[in-house]
Protein backbone atom coordinates (compact mmCIF):
# COMPACT_ATOMS: atom_id res chain seq x y z
CA UNK A 1 0.00 0.00 0.00
CA UNK A 2 1.37 3.30 -1.52
CA UNK A 3 -0.16 6.82 0.39
CA UNK A 4 -1.82 8.91 -2.28
CA UNK A 5 0.61 11.51 -1.01
CA UNK A 6 3.74 9.26 -1.50
CA UNK A 7 2.62 8.40 -5.10
CA UNK A 8 2.79 11.81 -6.36
CA UNK A 9 6.38 11.72 -5.62
CA UNK A 10 6.97 9.09 -8.32
CA UNK A 11 8.93 6.92 -5.79
CA UNK A 12 12.03 4.92 -6.74
CA UNK A 13 11.01 1.94 -5.73
CA UNK A 14 7.55 0.58 -3.40
CA UNK A 15 9.42 -2.34 -1.34
CA UNK A 16 12.77 -2.99 0.22
CA UNK A 17 13.02 -6.14 -2.53
CA UNK A 18 12.38 -3.59 -5.48
CA UNK A 19 15.20 -1.33 -4.17
CA UNK A 20 17.74 -4.04 -3.84
CA UNK A 21 16.83 -6.02 -7.20
CA UNK A 22 17.01 -2.56 -8.83
CA UNK A 23 20.67 -1.95 -7.82
CA UNK A 24 21.64 -5.37 -8.23
CA UNK A 25 20.26 -5.26 -12.04
CA UNK A 26 22.07 -2.01 -12.46
CA UNK A 27 18.60 -0.27 -13.08
CA UNK A 28 20.26 2.68 -10.66
CA UNK A 29 22.91 3.14 -8.20
CA UNK A 30 23.04 3.21 -4.57
CA UNK A 31 23.59 7.13 -5.02
CA UNK A 32 20.62 7.38 -6.89
CA UNK A 33 18.43 5.32 -4.51
CA UNK A 34 19.31 7.57 -1.29
CA UNK A 35 19.05 10.61 -3.50
CA UNK A 36 15.68 9.60 -4.20
CA UNK A 37 14.70 9.28 -0.69
CA UNK A 38 16.59 12.64 -0.08
CA UNK A 39 14.30 14.14 -2.73
CA UNK A 40 11.10 12.65 -1.34
CA UNK A 41 11.92 13.16 2.45
CA UNK A 42 12.26 17.41 1.30
CA UNK A 43 8.91 17.25 -0.72
CA UNK A 44 6.91 15.89 2.16
CA UNK A 45 8.69 15.85 5.45
CA UNK A 46 6.60 19.53 5.98
CA UNK A 47 3.77 17.85 5.81
CA UNK A 48 4.96 14.19 7.36
CA UNK A 49 7.42 15.79 10.27
CA UNK A 50 8.73 11.72 10.16
CA UNK A 51 12.33 12.78 10.68
CA UNK A 52 14.31 14.38 13.93
CA UNK A 53 17.20 15.00 11.74
CA UNK A 54 18.55 13.55 8.76
CA UNK A 55 22.63 12.98 7.27
CA UNK A 56 22.24 13.86 3.35
CA UNK A 57 26.14 14.60 3.27
CA UNK A 58 27.36 11.01 5.42
CA UNK A 59 24.49 8.95 3.57
CA UNK A 60 25.34 10.01 -0.25
CA UNK A 61 29.48 9.36 0.88
CA UNK A 62 28.45 6.28 2.19
CA UNK A 63 26.14 5.13 -1.11
CA UNK A 64 29.34 6.28 -3.40
CA UNK A 65 31.02 3.50 -1.24
CA UNK A 66 28.67 1.10 -1.36
CA UNK A 67 28.46 1.72 -5.12
CA UNK A 68 32.04 1.51 -5.55
CA UNK A 69 32.42 -1.90 -3.98
CA UNK A 70 29.37 -3.48 -6.34
CA UNK A 71 31.29 -2.35 -9.12
CA UNK A 72 34.57 -3.92 -7.89
CA UNK A 73 32.37 -7.29 -7.39
CA UNK A 74 32.95 -7.04 -3.68
CA UNK A 75 29.57 -5.66 -1.96
CA UNK A 76 29.02 -6.01 1.92
CA UNK A 77 25.66 -8.06 1.24
CA UNK A 78 22.96 -7.84 -0.47
CA UNK A 79 21.72 -4.98 1.66
CA UNK A 80 24.78 -3.01 0.72
CA UNK A 81 24.24 0.58 0.16
CA UNK A 82 20.23 0.54 1.37
CA UNK A 83 19.91 3.49 3.64
CA UNK A 84 17.25 2.80 6.86
CA UNK A 85 15.59 5.26 9.28
CA UNK A 86 16.94 4.92 12.82
CA UNK A 87 13.90 5.04 15.46
CA UNK A 88 15.34 8.09 17.68
CA UNK A 89 15.86 5.91 21.32
CA UNK A 90 18.54 3.90 19.25
CA UNK A 91 22.36 5.05 19.26
CA UNK A 92 24.21 6.23 15.97
CA UNK A 93 27.77 6.65 16.96
CA UNK A 94 28.16 11.08 16.60
CA UNK A 95 24.62 11.72 16.32
CA UNK A 96 22.31 13.03 19.07
CA UNK A 97 19.81 10.15 20.87
CA UNK A 98 16.73 12.39 22.23
CA UNK A 99 14.22 10.37 22.70
CA UNK A 100 11.93 13.33 22.34
CA UNK A 101 13.35 14.73 26.08
CA UNK A 102 14.21 18.49 25.53
CA UNK A 103 17.01 17.88 27.93
CA UNK A 104 18.97 15.67 26.04
CA UNK A 105 18.99 18.14 22.88
CA UNK A 106 22.57 17.77 21.92
CA UNK A 107 23.46 14.34 23.98
CA UNK A 108 25.45 12.79 21.51
CA UNK A 109 26.21 9.01 21.33
CA UNK A 110 29.53 7.61 21.42
CA UNK A 111 29.30 4.30 19.81
CA UNK A 112 26.38 2.60 17.61
CA UNK A 113 23.90 0.64 19.03
CA UNK A 114 24.42 -2.88 18.55
CA UNK A 115 21.32 -3.54 16.01
CA UNK A 116 23.15 -0.39 14.01
CA UNK A 117 26.08 -1.65 14.11
CA UNK A 118 25.20 -5.08 12.46
CA UNK A 119 23.28 -3.23 9.73
CA UNK A 120 26.48 -1.34 9.61
CA UNK A 121 28.61 -4.13 8.83
CA UNK A 122 26.52 -5.32 6.09
CA UNK A 123 27.13 -1.94 4.44
CA UNK A 124 23.15 -0.42 5.06
CA UNK A 125 23.51 3.24 5.59
CA UNK A 126 21.85 5.50 8.06
CA UNK A 127 19.96 8.53 6.68
CA UNK A 128 18.81 9.78 9.24
CA UNK A 129 17.02 9.61 13.04
CA UNK A 130 12.84 9.31 13.05
CA UNK A 131 10.40 10.65 15.43
CA UNK A 132 9.53 9.07 18.35
CA UNK A 133 7.49 9.90 20.73
CA UNK A 134 8.54 11.01 24.18
CA UNK A 135 10.45 7.78 25.80
CA UNK A 136 8.54 5.66 23.68
CA UNK A 137 5.54 5.98 25.30
CA UNK A 138 2.08 7.24 24.15
CA UNK A 139 2.23 11.04 24.01
CA UNK A 140 0.79 12.06 21.21
CA UNK A 141 4.31 13.49 18.42
CA UNK A 142 4.19 16.01 15.69
CA UNK A 143 4.17 13.14 12.94
CA UNK A 144 1.44 12.93 10.95
CA UNK A 145 0.01 10.24 9.02
CA UNK A 146 0.52 10.12 5.52
CA UNK A 147 -3.02 8.54 4.34
CA UNK A 148 -4.57 11.44 6.02
CA UNK A 149 -2.70 14.81 8.03
CA UNK A 150 -5.37 15.22 10.30
CA UNK A 151 -4.95 11.14 11.73
CA UNK A 152 -2.10 10.11 13.98
CA UNK A 153 0.72 7.77 12.66
CA UNK A 154 0.36 5.90 16.20
CA UNK A 155 3.61 5.20 17.98
CA UNK A 156 5.35 5.65 19.71
CA UNK A 157 7.14 4.43 16.49
CA UNK A 158 5.81 7.50 14.52
CA UNK A 159 8.52 8.70 12.33
CA UNK A 160 10.01 5.02 11.14
CA UNK A 161 6.30 3.88 9.94
CA UNK A 162 5.15 7.35 8.18
CA UNK A 163 8.17 7.28 6.37
CA UNK A 164 8.46 3.57 5.28
CA UNK A 165 4.92 4.63 4.25
CA UNK A 166 5.73 7.54 1.94
CA UNK A 167 8.71 5.60 0.59
CA UNK A 168 11.32 8.02 2.16
CA UNK A 169 13.32 5.13 2.97
CA UNK A 170 12.90 1.38 2.14
CA UNK A 171 13.43 -0.03 5.98
CA UNK A 172 13.29 1.56 9.23
CA UNK A 173 13.73 0.41 12.81
CA UNK A 174 11.73 0.92 15.43
CA UNK A 175 10.35 -0.46 18.96
CA UNK A 176 8.06 -2.00 21.07
CA UNK A 177 6.99 -2.08 25.07
CA UNK A 178 3.33 -2.22 24.12
CA UNK A 179 1.93 -1.52 20.79
CA UNK A 180 4.58 0.64 19.18
CA UNK A 181 5.16 -1.06 16.10
CA UNK A 182 1.97 -3.48 15.43
CA UNK A 183 -0.04 -0.34 15.94
CA UNK A 184 1.34 2.11 13.91
CA UNK A 185 2.19 -0.01 10.74
CA UNK A 186 -1.27 -1.16 10.67
CA UNK A 187 -2.07 2.94 11.01
CA UNK A 188 0.51 3.55 8.17
CA UNK A 189 -0.53 0.60 5.71
CA UNK A 190 3.39 -1.05 6.39
CA UNK A 191 4.67 -4.14 7.68
CA UNK A 192 5.97 -4.05 11.04
CA UNK A 193 7.59 -7.13 12.72
CA UNK A 194 8.14 -7.24 16.49
CA UNK A 195 10.80 -9.62 17.42
CA UNK A 196 10.90 -12.26 19.81
CA UNK A 197 11.94 -10.47 23.28
CA UNK A 198 15.69 -10.37 22.94
CA UNK A 199 15.80 -11.42 19.05
CA UNK A 200 17.89 -8.05 18.59
CA UNK A 201 19.93 -7.19 21.10
CA UNK A 202 18.71 -3.09 22.68
CA UNK A 203 22.00 -2.62 23.52
CA UNK A 204 22.77 1.52 22.81
CA UNK A 205 18.89 1.89 22.85
CA UNK A 206 17.06 3.99 25.72
CA UNK A 207 15.33 1.58 27.69
CA UNK A 208 11.02 2.09 28.12
CA UNK A 209 10.55 -1.26 30.58
CA UNK A 210 12.98 -3.78 30.53
CA UNK A 211 10.96 -7.25 30.62
CA UNK A 212 9.38 -5.78 27.29
CA UNK A 213 11.85 -3.87 25.48
CA UNK A 214 11.74 -5.32 21.66
CA UNK A 215 13.16 -4.11 18.61
CA UNK A 216 11.94 -4.57 15.38
CA UNK A 217 11.94 -3.74 11.34
CA UNK A 218 9.41 -1.76 9.34
CA UNK A 219 9.44 -1.98 5.69
CA UNK A 220 6.67 -1.45 2.73
CA UNK A 221 5.78 -5.31 2.10
CA UNK A 222 5.78 -8.28 4.96
CA UNK A 223 8.12 -10.35 1.86
CA UNK A 224 10.52 -7.66 2.05
CA UNK A 225 10.97 -9.31 5.60
CA UNK A 226 12.38 -12.34 4.46
CA UNK A 227 15.15 -10.29 2.54
CA UNK A 228 16.21 -7.84 5.64
CA UNK A 229 16.01 -11.24 8.02
CA UNK A 230 18.20 -13.54 5.73
CA UNK A 231 20.70 -10.97 6.44
CA UNK A 232 21.07 -9.81 9.45
CA UNK A 233 19.20 -12.43 11.46
CA UNK A 234 19.32 -15.59 9.30
CA UNK A 235 18.88 -17.85 11.86
CA UNK A 236 14.93 -16.93 12.38
CA UNK A 237 14.32 -18.20 8.75
CA UNK A 238 15.90 -21.72 9.51
CA UNK A 239 12.67 -24.29 8.24
CA UNK A 240 11.80 -26.51 11.21
CA UNK A 241 8.34 -26.86 9.89
CA UNK A 242 7.04 -30.33 9.39
CA UNK A 243 7.67 -32.61 6.55
CA UNK A 244 3.90 -31.64 5.15
CA UNK A 245 4.05 -27.77 5.87
CA UNK A 246 7.98 -28.36 3.93
CA UNK A 247 6.26 -29.53 0.92
CA UNK A 248 3.17 -27.55 0.91
CA UNK A 249 3.54 -24.19 2.75
CA UNK A 250 0.32 -24.88 4.62
CA UNK A 251 -0.69 -24.01 8.16
CA UNK A 252 -2.95 -24.04 11.02
CA UNK A 253 -4.11 -20.78 11.97
CA UNK A 254 -5.86 -19.74 14.89
CA UNK A 255 -8.62 -16.41 14.52
CA UNK A 256 -9.08 -15.81 18.14
CA UNK A 257 -12.02 -13.86 18.19
CA UNK A 258 -13.22 -13.07 22.12
CA UNK A 259 -12.07 -9.75 23.66
CA UNK A 260 -10.19 -9.15 19.95
CA UNK A 261 -13.49 -9.08 18.13
CA UNK A 262 -15.30 -6.91 20.95
CA UNK A 263 -12.87 -4.21 21.18
CA UNK A 264 -12.36 -3.85 16.99
CA UNK A 265 -14.67 -1.84 15.20
CA UNK A 266 -16.93 -3.06 12.84
CA UNK A 267 -14.56 -1.90 9.62
CA UNK A 268 -11.34 -4.15 11.48
CA UNK A 269 -13.42 -6.90 11.96
CA UNK A 270 -14.31 -6.68 8.33
CA UNK A 271 -10.90 -6.50 7.46
CA UNK A 272 -9.96 -10.11 9.72
CA UNK A 273 -12.88 -12.04 8.00
CA UNK A 274 -10.97 -10.65 4.30
CA UNK A 275 -7.73 -12.08 6.22
CA UNK A 276 -9.97 -15.42 7.20
CA UNK A 277 -10.96 -15.51 3.93
CA UNK A 278 -7.68 -15.03 2.05
CA UNK A 279 -5.87 -17.65 4.23
CA UNK A 280 -8.40 -20.26 3.67
CA UNK A 281 -8.89 -19.52 -0.13
CA UNK A 282 -5.16 -19.81 0.04
CA UNK A 283 -5.04 -23.68 1.50
CA UNK A 284 -4.39 -22.81 5.05
CA UNK A 285 -6.62 -24.67 8.08
CA UNK A 286 -8.12 -21.52 9.90
CA UNK A 287 -9.77 -22.21 13.11
CA UNK A 288 -12.06 -19.76 15.30
CA UNK A 289 -12.07 -20.11 19.05
CA UNK A 290 -12.58 -17.18 21.45
CA UNK A 291 -9.95 -18.10 24.04
CA UNK A 292 -11.99 -15.62 26.60
CA UNK A 293 -10.12 -17.61 29.38
CA UNK A 294 -6.65 -17.03 28.62
CA UNK A 295 -7.10 -13.81 26.81
CA UNK A 296 -8.68 -12.03 29.80
CA UNK A 297 -8.49 -8.53 31.69
CA UNK A 298 -5.51 -10.62 34.15
CA UNK A 299 -3.18 -11.11 31.64
CA UNK A 300 -3.63 -7.04 30.82
CA UNK A 301 -3.19 -6.14 33.43
CA UNK A 302 0.13 -8.24 34.36
CA UNK A 303 1.30 -6.35 30.96
CA UNK A 304 0.35 -3.06 32.65
CA UNK A 305 2.41 -3.85 35.88
CA UNK A 306 5.25 -5.50 34.61
CA UNK A 307 5.43 -2.50 31.79
CA UNK A 308 4.54 0.57 34.62
CA UNK A 309 6.93 -1.00 37.46
CA UNK A 310 9.84 -1.15 34.56
CA UNK A 311 9.42 2.03 33.50
CA UNK A 312 9.58 3.50 36.95
CA UNK A 313 12.87 1.42 37.60
CA UNK A 314 14.49 3.33 34.67
CA UNK A 315 13.20 6.71 34.36
CA UNK A 316 13.30 7.15 38.51
CA UNK A 317 16.64 9.20 38.35
CA UNK A 318 15.37 11.17 35.12
CA UNK A 319 12.25 11.87 36.61
CA UNK A 320 13.49 13.12 39.60
CA UNK A 321 16.34 15.63 37.79
CA UNK A 322 13.73 16.96 34.77
CA UNK A 323 10.41 16.67 36.61
CA UNK A 324 9.29 19.46 34.27
CA UNK A 325 9.97 18.04 31.15
CA UNK A 326 8.16 14.96 31.10
CA UNK A 327 4.55 15.08 29.25
CA UNK A 328 1.41 13.65 30.91
CA UNK A 329 1.32 10.35 29.85
CA UNK A 330 5.30 9.26 30.18
CA UNK A 331 4.83 11.24 33.63
CA UNK A 332 1.91 8.64 34.41
CA UNK A 333 3.70 5.81 33.69
CA UNK A 334 6.47 6.45 35.82
CA UNK A 335 4.04 7.90 38.59
CA UNK A 336 2.33 4.67 38.48
CA UNK A 337 5.18 2.38 38.76
CA UNK A 338 6.30 4.29 41.57
CA UNK A 339 2.76 4.05 43.44
CA UNK A 340 2.70 0.04 42.72
CA UNK A 341 6.72 -0.40 43.89
CA UNK A 342 5.88 1.33 46.70
CA UNK A 343 2.49 0.40 47.78
CA UNK A 344 2.03 -2.86 46.04
CA UNK A 345 5.34 -4.68 45.72
CA UNK A 346 3.74 -7.86 46.18
CA UNK A 347 1.55 -7.34 43.07
CA UNK A 348 4.78 -6.29 41.34
CA UNK A 349 6.64 -9.30 42.08
CA UNK A 350 3.41 -11.72 41.37
CA UNK A 351 3.02 -9.80 37.87
CA UNK A 352 6.88 -11.36 37.24
CA UNK A 353 5.81 -14.92 37.92
CA UNK A 354 2.34 -15.01 36.30
CA UNK A 355 4.37 -13.30 33.06
CA UNK A 356 6.47 -16.54 33.28
CA UNK A 357 3.67 -18.47 33.68
CA UNK A 358 1.84 -16.93 30.86
CA UNK A 359 4.36 -17.51 28.00
CA UNK A 360 4.72 -21.54 29.28
CA UNK A 361 1.02 -21.77 29.33
CA UNK A 362 0.61 -19.71 25.74
CA UNK A 363 3.16 -22.05 24.48
CA UNK A 364 1.33 -25.36 25.62
CA UNK A 365 -2.00 -24.41 25.01
CA UNK A 366 -1.15 -22.76 20.86
CA UNK A 367 2.20 -24.29 20.00
CA UNK A 368 -0.12 -26.80 17.87
CA UNK A 369 -0.79 -23.44 15.53
CA UNK A 370 1.67 -21.83 12.84
CA UNK A 371 -0.08 -18.62 13.92
CA UNK A 372 -2.63 -16.72 15.65
CA UNK A 373 -4.59 -14.14 13.64
CA UNK A 374 -6.15 -10.72 15.35
CA UNK A 375 -6.43 -7.75 14.65
CA UNK A 376 -3.31 -5.28 14.89
CA UNK A 377 -5.16 -2.62 16.17
CA UNK A 378 -9.25 -1.33 17.26
CA UNK A 379 -9.64 0.43 13.71
CA UNK A 380 -8.02 3.18 11.52
CA UNK A 381 -6.05 5.64 12.86
CA UNK A 382 -7.80 8.05 15.21
CA UNK A 383 -7.27 11.78 15.27
CA UNK A 384 -3.85 13.08 16.71
CA UNK A 385 -4.87 13.88 20.03
CA UNK A 386 -4.14 9.86 20.72
CA UNK A 387 -1.68 7.63 19.27
CA UNK A 388 -4.49 4.68 19.62
CA UNK A 389 -4.80 2.05 21.99
CA UNK A 390 -2.33 -0.98 22.05
CA UNK A 391 -4.57 -3.34 23.43
CA UNK A 392 -4.96 -5.56 20.47
CA UNK A 393 -0.89 -5.21 20.63
CA UNK A 394 0.14 -5.88 24.35
CA UNK A 395 -0.45 -9.52 25.00
CA UNK A 396 2.66 -10.54 22.37
CA UNK A 397 5.06 -8.38 24.00
CA UNK A 398 4.22 -9.37 27.87
CA UNK A 399 4.54 -13.46 26.32
CA UNK A 400 7.36 -12.28 24.05
CA UNK A 401 6.37 -13.73 20.87
CA UNK A 402 6.94 -12.59 17.58
CA UNK A 403 3.92 -10.66 15.92
CA UNK A 404 3.87 -9.00 12.50
CA UNK A 405 1.46 -6.44 11.46
CA UNK A 406 -0.12 -7.31 7.93
CA UNK A 407 -1.58 -4.59 5.68
CA UNK A 408 -5.02 -6.26 4.27
CA UNK A 409 -7.25 -3.45 3.43
CA UNK A 410 -8.52 0.31 2.86
CA UNK A 411 -11.67 1.56 4.91
CA UNK A 412 -14.37 3.58 3.17
CA UNK A 413 -12.52 6.50 4.26
CA UNK A 414 -9.12 5.58 2.53
CA UNK A 415 -7.34 4.28 5.73
CA UNK A 416 -5.32 1.30 6.13
CA UNK A 417 -6.27 -1.72 8.12
CA UNK A 418 -3.70 -4.37 8.93
CA UNK A 419 -3.76 -7.68 11.01
CA UNK A 420 -1.51 -9.19 13.18
CA UNK A 421 -0.14 -12.74 12.63
CA UNK A 422 1.46 -14.42 16.16
CA UNK A 423 3.83 -16.70 16.27
CA UNK A 424 3.05 -19.49 18.73
CA UNK A 425 6.79 -19.79 19.46
CA UNK A 426 10.52 -18.37 19.44
CA UNK A 427 11.59 -22.18 17.78
CA UNK A 428 14.00 -21.44 14.53
CA UNK A 429 11.71 -21.23 11.41
CA UNK A 430 8.45 -19.37 13.60
CA UNK A 431 8.84 -16.02 12.07
CA UNK A 432 9.88 -17.97 8.74
CA UNK A 433 6.31 -19.57 8.78
CA UNK A 434 4.37 -16.36 10.06
CA UNK A 435 6.41 -14.15 6.53
CA UNK A 436 4.73 -17.61 4.69
CA UNK A 437 1.64 -16.81 5.34
CA UNK A 438 1.62 -13.12 5.53
CA UNK A 439 1.82 -13.09 1.39
CA UNK A 440 -1.39 -15.00 1.25
CA UNK A 441 -3.28 -11.95 2.88
CA UNK A 442 -1.58 -9.29 0.29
Amino acid sequence: MVPPIAQATNPLFDTLTDAVLGIELRRFSCVDLVADCLRRIDALEPLIHAWVSVDPVGAIAAASAADARRAAGSPLSRLDGIPFGVKDIIDVAGWPTVAGFSPWNGRIASADAAIVAEMNRIGMIPLGKTVTTQFASIDPPVTRNPWNLERTPGGSSSGSCAAVACRMVPVALGSQTGGSINRPASFCGVAGLKLAFGDWPVDGVVPCADRLDTLGPIVPDCQDLRLLLATIFPRSLHESASTHDRQHGKFRILNVVGRFRDLADPAMNEAVAQATDRLTSAGHQVDTNDCRDFFDEALWETHRVVMMSGCYRTHRDWFAEHPGDYRPKIRSWVESGEDLLRNQPEAVKSSGNSQNALKQEFKRRFGGFEALLVPAARGTAPTPETTGDPVMNAPWTLLGVPSMTVPVTVSEDGLPLGVQLIATSRERGAIDRMIRAARDLR
